[in-house]
């Protein structure tokens, strides 16, 4: 199943928008975003908005492969762990595709880059990102991968560069520069964010009570980078904490950590609902 987001795509030759941190480059590229969790697509659509490139997005391996195949690209970001085909394999049969003739640059994705890296080279990926994204680093890949030049645009004042207060457990000012600076946009995926979380409670419940340690491992790797993108770092943690204990095959200790996690969602779900609550004052007093 193929997934786009309307709207993200542009050709290059269109300038970037005012402010934007890219020039625009000579000739049409696209990056193809690889990556099965929608609030992820939309983080890198945020970050990568004003690069001047077509954004393409597909949720799996396997379209990723087809669209290598009947498209050009100037560049891959590759989620590691993802259904139906993971980014590894995804990865081999593009090299095998590419018979030596050609070499599209292939970025790796994960939340755990440590374990992680040497797989990815050996399937072929040029280079690894963790999760959460690191903007400068994400820039200076493209930068170095397709010759792009960045101009460092100057932070401008209004409604968004309200001073954010401090939260026990939700790093917002860490989160916002995740966001390139942008806390109307961080607020708006904070909020959707926080209501799948029980859905993806759910989802983990259901794999365990069915014995699918594959989809907790998934969920859980997934869920650990993108808890850390929206500044939730205990939440973060707890994921990890559940991955290791499907990859140890300590089964019986997962019940205890999902109970652990539920009680870190009904805390964030709170301290969010204060922040929105801050937002709201403060734009309030804009108007």
């Amino acid at each position: 199943m193929r997934s786009n987001i309307e709207g993200v795509s542009k050709h290059v030759e269109d300038p970037p928008k005012q402010g934007g941190i890219y020039q625009p480059v000579a000739r049409p590229l696209n990056i193809l975003i690889v990556e099965d969790d929608l609030l992820s697509q939309k983080l890198l659509e945020l970050i990568l908005k004003d690069t001047g490139y077509a954004l393409k997005f597909v949720d799996n391996g396997l379209d990723a492969v087809q669209m290598v195949r009947s498209q050009e690209f100037g560049l891959v970001l590759m989620d590691i762990q993802m259904p139906l085909m993971d980014g590894l394999e995804a990865t081999r049969r593009i090299r095998a595709w590419e018979n030596g003739e050609k070499h599209l640059t292939i970025i790796g994705v994960t939340a755990i880059i440590n374990s992680a890296y040497s797989n990815c080279l050996q399937a072929g990926m040029d280079d690894i990102i963790s999760k959460p994204f690191d903007n400068k680093k994400l820039h200076a890949i493209i930068k170095e991968r397709m010759g792009s030049k960045i101009i460092v645009a100057e932070e401008t004042t209004g409604a968004q560069d309200h001073q954010i207060n401090e939260y026990p457990i939700l790093d917002v000012q860490g989160a916002v520069k995740r966001f390139a600076g942008d806390q109307e946009n961080y607020a708006a995926l904070l909020e959707e964010f926080s209501l799948s979380l029980p859905g993806k409670f759910d989802e983990l419940l259901t794999a365990y009570q069915t014995g699918n340690w594959q989809v907790i491992s998934r969920l859980a790797h997934n869920l650990k980078g993108l808890s850390a993108s929206f500044g939730a770092m205990d939440l973060s943690r707890k994921y990890h904490e559940l991955d290791q204990l499907v990859n140890g095959t300590e089964y019986s200790r997962i019940i205890q950590k999902l109970d652990e996690i539920n009680i870190c969602i009904q805390n964030l779900k709170t301290e969010t609902l204060t922040f929105f609550k801050e937002i709201s004052n403060v734009q309030g007093k804009l108007n």
